[in-house]
């Protein structure tokens, strides 16, 4: 069954709609959509996190200023990406582009040929950059939210506003035709949700939402002093 979100009390089948997308907690008096009730962790999974023991990959910084949550990218992917990265933009673009500059003749066909293998270079290298040793960072300083995905110090930056954010759950995709999913953490505001990709791993992403509900005050949770608004 879904949990409320206000209240954490479960709501039981008689009280939702799946077909008109209607879930009622009696508790509170409040009407929910059942659709994104059902993608959300459960009141026990957040429960069950101990905020001083992060899961591997995970690390947080805390100090009187500001709170960060360091998340690793890290992945075994990075063992096929990296061959097959040298292989394509290596191989394929010293041969189409390199062989042209060192013999200084140019060929138009030749060039819009390795237009594809250009393209999924510039591709390919961020993606394996960010197996081999990216990171994203979460960070809240008063009511100055950032989140930031990259390497080093190159990367993609959202800042937001703590205040704005009304709600943090997980959303999960469809399933495709293996059955599997794609995750997603969300932090809900108005105009348009930030979505985060997850990890696979319930307690992982159990722990990143649990911690940001904390951080930013929801459902009861006692903010971090950094967290505040000043």
């Amino acid at each position: 069954d879904p949990f409320c979100p206000t209240c954490a009390v479960p709501i039981p089948s008689d009280d939702t709609n799946v077909a008109k997308d209607v879930a009622l907690c009696r508790s509170c008096g409040k009407v929910f959509s059942f659709a994104s009730l059902a993608k959300r962790s459960s009141p026990h999974e957040l429960a069950e996190v101990d905020p001083s023991r992060p899961p591997a990959g995970i690390r947080l910084e805390h100090s009187t200023t500001h709170v960060a949550m360091f998340i690793s990218t890290r992945s075994p992917l990075a063992f096929f990406l990296i061959p097959f990265t040298a292989l394509w933009s290596g191989g394929s673009l010293s041969g189409i582009y390199g062989s042209q500059i060192r013999s200084g003749n140019f060929s138009l066909f030749q060039s819009l040929f390795g237009l594809p293998f250009l393209l999924g270079t510039l591709v390919l290298v961020p993606a394996t950059l960010m197996c081999l040793c990216g990171h994203m960072r979460i960070s809240l300083r008063g009511d100055e939210g950032e989140i930031f995905t990259g390497v080093s110090f190159f990367g993609h930056r959202v800042r937001f506003r703590a205040s704005e954010i009304s709600d943090v759950y997980v959303e999960a995709s469809r399933p495709d035709s293996d059955g599997d999913r794609s995750w997603a953490i969300v932090l809900q505001r108005e105009g348009k949700p930030i979505r985060l990709p997850a990890s696979t791993r319930p307690a992982k992403r159990a722990f990143i939402v649990a911690v940001l509900r904390a951080w930013l005050g929801l459902e009861g949770h006692a903010k971090h002093p950094a967290s505040r608004a000043a």
